[in-house]
């Protein structure tokens, strides 16, 4: 790649964050190639590096940019947003790390409310709303970025071609991925494996955000943010024709 056009791969809180990290610090460890996942406290994309990892989608992205973006079933996500949150002991992560008025945790609110309904609208004002906005906010008819939902992860490990397609959709649409897609291919079909089996502890398979969700959440979704229905939408029809 050349210097100063860098690939940028943009994902959002509990969308693919680890996931493409482990995918792309694995694809990187071959010679030519360099990672670096970007802090984003100044949202200036890093000089010198071929890929880097935009983990908020919030970069002021260069002109010259090109990369992915992941998006997910905003439902499906406000279910995951909320068990992280509960469950998560990391110091770093928003729910530990974050202090609310009264200075208590984000984490010790959120668990003081005991219907899965307040715990969704407490997000849904707080950070699930931020990320969702961050996601609805995108702009997906940039054609220097590629979009890809956050499921084919999962369709990758459990279906022998979705891997290579994402590989193969990655290699045709930027150069810097061209003749590594068997690498590429590689490390989607194992970073997916090891994701889905932790996606399994989170939410039981077979579970919808939107099937665990009360109808009274649903509604105020909508409500307060009149460009989900576009977001699920694009959803529905990315599943009919991935990944492109």
């Amino acid at each position: 790649m050349l210097q100063g056009v860098p690939f940028i791969v943009s994902t959002h809180h509990r969308c693919g964050i680890v996931l493409m990290r482990n995918v792309f610090e694995e694809v990187c460890a071959a010679p030519g190639l360099s990672f670096c996942k970007a802090p984003g406290r100044d949202r200036v994309v890093p000089e010198g590096f071929a890929v880097v990892q935009d983990s908020n989608a919030r970069l002021r992205r260069p002109r010259e940019a090109v990369g992915i973006h992941l998006f997910r079933d905003p439902f499906d996500m406000l279910i995951s947003h909320i068990r992280h949150a509960e469950t998560t002991r990391d110091p770093a992560q928003p729910a530990n790390r974050l202090r609310m008025a009264d200075g208590r945790p984000y984490k010790t609110h959120l668990l003081e409310r005991p219907t899965l309904a307040q715990k969704a609208m407490f997000e849904i004002d707080h950070i699930y709303g931020r990320t969702l906005r961050d996601m609805i906010g995108w702009d997906y008819d940039d054609p220097r970025f590629l979009n890809i939902a956050l499921e084919a992860f999962g369709e990758a490990f459990g279906e022998a071609g979705m891997a290579a397609d994402i590989a193969a959709e990655i290699g045709r649409r930027f150069a810097v991925f061209r003749g590594r897609e068997e690498r590429l291919e590689a490390a989607v079909r194992a970073v997916a494996a090891s994701g889905l089996r932790e996606r399994r502890t989170m939410r039981p398979e077979g579970e919808r955000g939107i099937h665990l969700l009360p109808r009274c959440v649903i509604a105020h979704l909508h409500r307060v943010f009149p460009g989900l229905g576009g977001l699920v939408a694009r959803l529905d029809a990315w599943r009919l024709r991935p990944p492109g």
